[in-house]
């Protein structure tokens, strides 16, 4: 996270107030003559999506990159009549697939997305060619997904939805938001509420609201990160900071506290099948299932913004390790948090959405699992979410075969390089 604190006191400590109004100026006009060169010299800022009639392209940018999200304007033909039919999966890492078995490698990689296969499997819906908008960040909390559902509910061109809702953080108020520099980027989506104010007001430093404010009138600021951030020497970033966001480890951090806060969780014993599940089975049951938690509020208001749409959702669990059914805790707070999680549904009365909890134990095989989420291949867990829209959307989708899909040629997620 930028922090400049301790960076200001040592270099301005021994400012004059008139000196620092000076540098401010100073600094002001450098960066708005920088802005009025690239009028003359373009300098692109996001990547070009691909042009192919079923691609998937990465709308969540680099952590890094305070924007957030590539607007509707880099894809080229943005909007409704854009002759498409765009599926917006929002999520994190559960539908990244590692260690891929032979028989379930995509263009010969053994590390893809979901939404890579989602992209060659799903051909054309009524004659509209598909298209996935795919909305990742890796280590995603409840209260980033909150800031992708405000953005992607406004893309005019998305015409349906399949949402995480991701059993193991989804409730751990201890930590909802992911480290990453796009926290203010809330402030200027669309559809923001009162609600999502007040969680940005406890939350956000002083610099990231300043930064938020001066990027709305300095393009210079707000894409930084595209013309800066590679360009500096590692480690030195192109503003004052800690420490590179991905480089932080917020799950060690919830150890620690999880030790200090819930002794009786940490302690908590587990069979020895499932041992190798502790530090996840004890992250999950951390959750708050009170109506006012801050994750089960998160929860309600995006399935409101959702339901504001009027577009086919799909909202669902992605599946545990069956091997912790062997223990007894977690069996009892999984029920629990799916009884929690339908009472919101209900109360949201949502009719353009399906809420699937019961998706949580839908992988029966803990060979197919590296952890407690990541699965060695989703093709099970692709056509759940694709039978689910279809039956919302009550058409169904042409589809290539399998053998097709798996070992198609080699094709690259926009903005992503391929993994070896």
């Amino acid at each position: 996270m930028l922090d400049f604190q301790p960076w200001i006191e040592r270099t301005f400590g021994a400012w004059t107030f008139r000196e620092i109004v000076i540098a401010l100026v100073v600094v002001a006009a450098a960066l708005a003559a920088f802005d009025v060169a690239r009028a003359f010299v373009p300098i692109p800022v996001f990547p070009t999506p691909d042009a192919g009639s079923s691609s998937a392209i990465r709308r969540w940018l680099d952590r890094d990159d305070p924007r957030g999200f590539l607007p509707g304007s880099a894809l080229g033909s943005p909007g409704e009549d854009d002759g498409r039919f765009d599926i917006a999966w929002i999520s994190g890492s559960p539908i990244s697939i590692r260690k891929a078995p032979s028989e379930w490698r995509l263009m010969g990689k053994s590390g893809y997305e979901m939404t890579d296969v989602l992209a060659h499997y799903l051909v054309s819906m009524d004659g509209r060619p598909v298209r996935i908008q795919e909305y990742l960040l890796q280590g995603v909390r409840m209260g980033d997904v909150r800031r992708a559902v405000l953005f992607a509910a406004h893309q005019p061109e998305i015409d349906a939805y399949v949402v995480e809702a991701n059993p193991v953080w989804m409730l751990n108020d201890l930590l909802q938001f992911t480290l990453s520099r796009q926290r203010a980027s809330v402030l200027g989506l669309p559809g923001a509420t009162r609600f999502d104010f007040a969680v940005m007001a406890r939350l956000l430093r002083p610099h990231e609201v300043g930064f938020q404010l001066l990027a709305g009138a300095l393009p210079v600021i707000r894409d930084r990160f595209a013309l800066f951030g590679g360009l500096s020497p590692s480690p030195l970033p192109p503003f004052p900071q800690r420490k590179p966001a991905e480089h932080a480890q917020d799950g060690q951090m919830i150890g620690t506290w999880m030790n200090w806060l819930f002794p009786d969780i940490a302690t908590l014993p587990i069979p020895e099948a499932a041992a190798g599940l502790r530090s996840y089975r004890n992250l999950m049951l951390m959750g708050d299932l009170g109506e006012e938690g801050l994750g089960m509020r998160l929860f309600a208001a995006n399935l409101h913004t959702l339901a504001a749409t009027g577009k086919p959702v799909i909202v669902f669990m992605p599946p545990l390790n069956p091997r912790l059914k062997l223990d007894a805790s977690s069996v009892d707070y999984v029920r629990s948090m799916r009884a929690a999680l339908d009472r919101q549904f209900a109360a949201a009365g949502a009719p353009n959405i399906v809420f699937r909890s019961d998706t949580v134990w839908a992988e029966p095989q803990p060979a197919d699992y590296l952890d407690i989420l990541h699965l060695r291949h989703g093709q099970g867990v692709i056509g759940l979410v694709v039978g689910l829209l279809e039956e919302k959307i009550g058409k169904t989708f042409a589809k290539r075969p399998l053998s097709d899909v798996y070992g198609a040629p080699e094709r690259t997620t926009v903005g992503q390089k391929a993994t070896p």
